[in-house]
């Protein structure tokens, strides 16, 4: 669930440029897919995002990611809102998702490392997820991914 530190170092150098576009700087994905290596920058904002939102970020940030060089591999860069289904991408996130239904990813060598279930609380280290009638505490150290279910 927590970004890489690559993706976090990306996080940084970019969130002050989105942030001053007026734009929130949701998450940060770095990737190999066939061998190619993407980026991909997920921006929010209250009255959601447009296109025009997504083209005017890249523009802002590719000169940015080309000047400090921070990745130094030939990349696709790809701009887009999180989306209704959105991943998300630190802790304190989850504070916005309260009684939503998530889908949870875990650290684990068992066939049961996905959990789907509602999101009660929020702890410092950790969530109180419901499922059906039982409820887990699962700590974030322990989680892979997080995505919410609308």
């Amino acid at each position: 669930m927590l970004l890489s530190k690559k993706e976090y170092e990306i996080f940084k150098l970019l969130n002050p440029t989105i942030k001053g576009l007026g734009y929130i700087l949701w998450g940060i994905k770095l990737f190999h897919k066939k061998k190619k290596l993407f980026l991909i920058v997920f921006i929010d904002h209250k009255n959601n995002i447009s296109i025009n939102d997504c083209e005017n970020v890249s523009n802002q940030i590719s000169y940015l990611l080309d000047i400090e060089n921070i990745i130094q591999k030939y990349y696709i860069l790809e701009v887009s809102s999180p989306g209704i289904n959105r991943f998300l991408f630190f802790p304190f996130q989850c504070q916005f998702y309260y009684n939503k239904k998530i889908k949870i990813w875990m650290y684990s060598d068992t066939d049961k490392n996905i959990i789907i279930g509602f999101l009660k609380k929020m702890y410092q280290d950790s969530i109180l997820i419901k499922k059906k009638k039982e409820e887990r505490i699962l700590f974030f150290h322990s989680i892979k991914k997080i995505q919410v279910i609308l």
